[in-house]
């Protein structure tokens, strides 16, 4: 026991020896790589130095450079300069825009146009200035913002003569288009007119605090007597009346409404004027409301059949056609098959009909619904050589293997048909 003892002590013994050694060979090595990194780090000062007095020399050259170089601009008076001016000013044309005082009538034009096209009178100058740099022209005078303003008020004037005379002498007849919405909780009124020759005219916007039926009635008068002017010596207001055909608007309740006080309105005007023969006026709907109230009493007569019962919010046949619509239509969203519909299309030679389904109330589901129904085993064929399908892809599928939702899809599409 004693010499194992003995054994194991010399053992350790010389270990440690070894990891002395060890541990001096390493102080040394420290050593040595620390006098290296002094000598490295003044080589390093030394040479930073040098780039400074370099980068100082280069500046001083620098300067000198400039200094001469204006010094012999100065000298030569600049004529360089003042060659390639006179060259730039002879290739420029100088366009006339003002004659005696007064803006040309290209210029004006030019005024109302852009004012049309709903650029701010603010604007209207640079954007000409703009323009002309780029055609290489130089206008004599552009329009100041209160110029612009005064223009474009002659324009509405100008406007509304052009309409009169479009529609009081050139047209058997024509008929009033009226309709309401709402822009960022303000309730707005358009009103536009139809000739007898098919031309359209819109009498302008007006903002209105509450869309009544007398509102309507009001700004559709206000219009149909700014088309005649302020002064009606002439009794053109009782002419351009007998010329009101029809109304166009969509089956509220307040266009209605309005319908009968615009009636009243015309009767009493031509009363006025003599003429006791008031004709009646013909008061059309748009047809696109009755579509969307057949979308929705579908709809919820959808919901009511056992086979389609669903926990989602939405109806069954909604979400099949948007998902349909995201995956294969044109605006779909980024986990769409778009691409690979298109490639399938151009191998086969099939003429894609498929277009966005929004779901909203300008978007019925009958078209969408023949769609979906006509490129619907196109759809199964490219959702099943997918390696992996996600949620909608998935439900998509299972949706259009289903002979239940297929029939009442192509019933749906009948209705486009």
């Amino acid at each position: 026991m004693r010499f194992i003892l003995r054994s194991e002590l010399s053992k350790s013994k010389l270990l440690l020896k070894q990891k002395d050694q060890e541990i001096t060979n390493l102080k040394d090595d420290l050593t040595l790589m620390t006098d290296i990194n002094t000598k490295l780090e003044k080589s390093l000062n030394d040479q930073r130095k040098k780039i400074k007095l370099i980068a100082a020399n280069k500046r001083k050259v620098q300067k000198k450079v400039v200094y001469y170089s204006a010094q012999a601009r100065k000298k030569e008076g600049n004529n360089a300069d003042e060659t390639c001016l006179k060259q730039q000013s002879e290739t420029i044309d100088v366009v006339e825009t003002k004659v005696n005082g007064m803006y040309t009538a290209d210029t004006r034009l030019c005024v109302m146009e852009l004012t049309g096209l709903e650029v701010a009178t603010g604007k209207i100058a640079p954007e000409m200035d703009a323009v002309s740099k780029l055609c290489n022209i130089k206008f004599s005078h552009l329009p100041s913002r209160q110029a612009c303003q005064n223009i474009a008020g002659e324009g509405q004037v100008v406007a509304k003569e052009f309409v009169k005379e479009r529609v009081h002498k050139r047209s058997n007849g024509f008929g009033l288009h009226k309709d309401g919405t709402t822009s960022k909780k303000v309730k707005i009124l358009d009103t536009s007119i139809t000739t007898s020759n098919g031309e359209s005219f819109c009498l302008g916007w007006s903002s209105v605090s509450s869309e009544t039926e007398k509102a309507i009635a009001e700004k559709s008068q206000t219009k149909l007597e700014e088309v005649v002017g302020e002064v009606d010596e002439r009794g053109e207001l009782g002419e351009l009346l007998k010329k009101l055909k029809y109304t166009m608007s969509d089956r509220a309740a307040n266009e209605k409404k309005s319908n009968e006080f615009l009636e009243n309105w015309e009767a009493d005007t031509l009363r006025k004027n003599g003429d006791e023969n008031s004709q009646k006026m013909h008061h059309l709907f748009c047809l696109a409301h009755v579509l969307l109230g057949f979308h929705s009493y579908t709809l919820n007569a959808i919901t009511k059949l056992p086979t389609y019962q669903s926990q989602d919010y939405r109806h069954p046949i909604n979400v099949l056609l948007k998902y349909a619509s995201d995956l294969f239509g044109p605006v779909g969203d980024h986990r769409g098959l778009r691409p690979q519909w298109e490639a399938h299309c151009a191998a086969n030679n099939i003429k894609s009909t498929i277009k966005s389904y929004k779901d909203n109330r300008f978007n019925g589901i009958f078209e969408v619904s023949a769609q979906v129904f006509h490129h619907h085993q196109d759809f199964i064929n490219i959702l099943e050589s997918l390696k992996s399908l996600n949620f909608k892809q998935a439900k998509l599928l299972n949706s259009l293997k289903n002979k239940d939702m297929m029939l009442l899809l192509e019933c749906l599409g009948l209705f486009f048909s």
